[in-house]
């Protein structure tokens, strides 16, 4: 699914959503089942319930489809949570200094975000 979104930057044609959803319905209803026939045992209840999220949410895990501009991945929120996980043994040893980084991260992520000069904006907020 991510590389039909990918060939098709502007939006995929209905017609292709239609057919990548319905692939991605009889997948789990292999899965249904496979697990009708054989219910799971405590071993093994992470694939059932793999299974019942994704189904659940099915509208959720399939809106990047019909909506290009919504991002198929959540590499933008985990590469900014990375720059705080780099810091967490140095900085945030203490409340303070987590509250210290999470305040000049969050001015200069948000500058980044905006399109902003960074450098500007730091400069004001500590004048």
């Amino acid at each position: 699914m991510i590389r039909v979104a990918k060939r098709f930057p502007k939006g995929i044609p209905k017609e292709k959503v239609r057919e990548l959803t319905l692939k991605y319905e009889a997948i789990l209803d292999l899965a249904q089942e496979d697990y009708a026939h054989k219910p799971p045992d405590k071993a093994y209840l992470d694939g059932f319930n793999l299974h019942r999220r994704l189904r659940e949410y099915k509208e959720d895990h399939l809106f990047f489809l019909s909506h290009p501009w919504v991002d198929y991945t959540n590499n933008i929120s985990e590469r900014e949570l990375r720059k705080f996980k780099r810091k967490q043994a140095v900085v945030l040893r203490s409340v303070c200094g987590g509250q210290h980084i999470c305040d000049a991260l969050s001015i200069i992520e948000t500058t980044r975000m905006q399109c902003k000069n960074v450098y500007n904006i730091v400069e004001t907020a500590f004048s």
